[in-house]
């Protein structure tokens, strides 16, 4: 999976590996995902609290 970084107030951050990804559709229903479009709901299960606002980002590959 990917390795994803949360960034929230006062630059506090967590990482995590996404093993499973689920989309949102606009009537509500959830379905499993291989990959996503830019501005696609999506539901990530969290070992930790996220915050409104918080930033997600992923390292590309081979960007070094």
């Amino acid at each position: 999976g990917d390795e994803l970084e949360f960034i929230g107030p006062e630059m506090r951050s967590a990482r995590l590996t996404v093993d499973r990804l689920r989309l949102l559709d606009q009537q509500g229903s959830l379905s499993e995902a291989e990959s996503v479009n830019p501005n696609q709901r999506i539901l990530l299960d969290l070992p930790f609290a996220a915050e409104p606002f918080d930033l997600i980002r992923r390292e590309k590959p081979g960007a070094a």
